[in-house]
């Protein structure tokens, strides 16, 4: 099940993908529901620049503190000015959607993705 997944569908509709499987596992997951949840925030980043690369380690979102566990994906948007260093992060059962854009030197989280 999808809800607000942002491909066309009005937030808060639920969907079933029809025989949702689990990455080849033969586990049948219709029963799996996601929420998709846009931010649009600035945030504040603590990130380890060494090496040429920048990861982030942890993220300020309102008061509280989340824990960089795993960097799922990153890629650059050279779109506009400057670069926007985009990245998919995990902390806790959530997958956050973060990105720094260089011209503001400004931390944004775009979406966080709650399981359940």
């Amino acid at each position: 099940m999808v809800t607000g997944s942002g491909f066309g569908d009005e937030l808060g509709e639920t969907r079933t993908a029809p025989g949702c499987r689990a990455h080849g596992l033969g586990a049948d997951r219709s029963d799996l529901a996601v929420k998709i949840e846009e931010i649009a925030e600035p945030i504040r980043v603590l990130a380890d620049c060494s090496g040429g690369q920048v990861r982030p380690v942890r993220f300020r979102w309102g008061q509280r503190t989340y824990v960089v566990e795993a960097v799922n994906g990153q890629w650059i948007d050279r779109a506009g000015q400057g670069l926007a260093l985009h990245y998919s992060v995990q902390a806790g059962d959530e997958t956050y959607y973060i990105h720094f854009v260089s011209s503001d030197v400004q931390w944004w989280l775009d979406r966080v993705v709650l399981e359940g």
